[in-house]
């Protein structure tokens, strides 16, 4: 899969992460390519993350997830089994290219505060 991003030098693929290096990540990161789980989705936007969301087949909870952050955050939700998933990925990357998220120092509670305000909102 990271052959699909050689042309994009501004992405860089990751294999497995620890959950202890996950949050330095997503506090590096302005954009993610990720599946629609409902955790992974809340933690991507808890650090202010422009999301291309690409829901697992035949799981209809992350397909519902996808469809509610595009609405709400307008992010991208891709369906890898379309023919043009490749062109439509690359859209996406390039769609996002420019966007910078702007980095606070929030204190714990702040951030605490903003993810359960996400929860609540999501369901």
């Amino acid at each position: 899969m990271s052959t699909l991003f050689d042309k994009f030098h501004h992405v860089h693929t990751y294999g497995f992460i620890s959950q202890k290096d996950m949050g330095e990540l997503y506090n590096r990161c302005d954009i993610a390519i990720t599946r629609g789980g409902t955790t992974s989705l809340a933690e991507q936007k808890l650090y202010d993350m422009k999301q291309i969301i690409i829901p697992i087949p035949r799981t209809h909870d992350q397909y519902d997830n996808a469809k509610w952050y595009v609405r709400r955050h307008n992010d991208i939700m891709i369906n890898q089994r379309d023919h043009d998933f490749e062109s439509q990925l690359g859209n996406a990357i390039k769609h996002f290219k420019g966007f910078k998220k702007v980095r606070l120092q929030k204190d714990k509670k702040t951030l605490i505060s903003h993810a359960k305000k996400i929860i609540r909102d999501t369901i």
